[in-house]
């Protein structure tokens, strides 16, 4: 799901038994994915959705006979549209190159990485969490700040975390919280009372985008509402 967007894979080139990715993590639309399978193991498993479409014969006594596959895995109506966009998604993708999208994300978090660590309050206030050469990111940048609690600012309405105001104030769009890998942070007895915020570059980002993103971070971490917050130590 993570490597499919950034890079090229040829499955008949590999030992590859099963594939799956999403398609909204490649500009496609939401609620798609594609399974991809060897095809003599893909004919062994049982399809766990019944419906019209995929099956060849039924019978009171016995299992029904599936069709092969794909057919025994798509039950019923199909999202056609999605379908569609999946495809017109995959084409998008395939004519810009995907090549040029991992060498332009990488380009890109190099840039972001240095800004970053630019700031007076790197390391102090915030670092990065993963490897320490943005080559080996991709176009992923995870921040994680020094202080306990969410940064609240009294704006009209209120605004409580860092992810918050980069949007409400710079219309900024990162994932906060713990990304689905909590188990990672308890192994790392790293406190969930920390915030973190991870900034997903791809194709369509620029660097005039990061600037504003880097100028945000410094401004939130600068003000006297995060500053209340105690640090730290772990």
């Amino acid at each position: 799901a993570q490597y499919i967007p950034h890079n090229e894979i040829d499955v008949s080139k590999t030992s590859i038994d099963f594939l799956s990715f999403s398609v909204h993590k490649m500009v496609g639309p939401s609620g798609m994915g594609v399974l991809y399978g060897k095809y003599e193991l893909l004919n062994k498993i049982k399809p766990f959705i019944k419906g019209g479409g995929m099956i060849s014969d039924t019978f009171l006594d016995k299992d029904p006979i599936y069709l092969d596959p794909p057919h025994r895995f798509e039950a019923g109506l199909q999202d056609y549209a999605g379908m569609i966009g999946a495809g017109v998604a995959a084409s998008y993708l395939k004519n810009i190159g995907l090549k040029n999208i991992a060498r332009y994300e990488k380009e890109l978090n190099s840039y972001l990485d240095k800004k970053l660590k630019e700031l007076p309050s790197y390391g102090k206030e915030f670092s990065i969490i993963g490897p320490s050469s943005p080559d080996k990111r991709s176009g992923i940048t995870t921040l994680i700040f020094n202080r306990s609690g969410m940064v609240y600012v009294d704006d009209n309405p209120p605004k409580i975390g860092i992810a918050k105001l980069l949007d409400t104030w710079e219309n900024i769009m990162v994932r906060s919280g713990e990304f689905c890998v909590n188990a990672w942070f308890n192994f790392y007895k790293i406190s969930r009372e920390r915030e973190k915020v991870r900034a997903s570059l791809y194709f369509y980002n620029t660097k005039e985008e990061i600037d504003k993103f880097v100028s945000t971070i410094d401004k939130i971490v600068s003000l006297p509402e995060y500053k209340m917050l105690p640090l730290i130590e772990e």
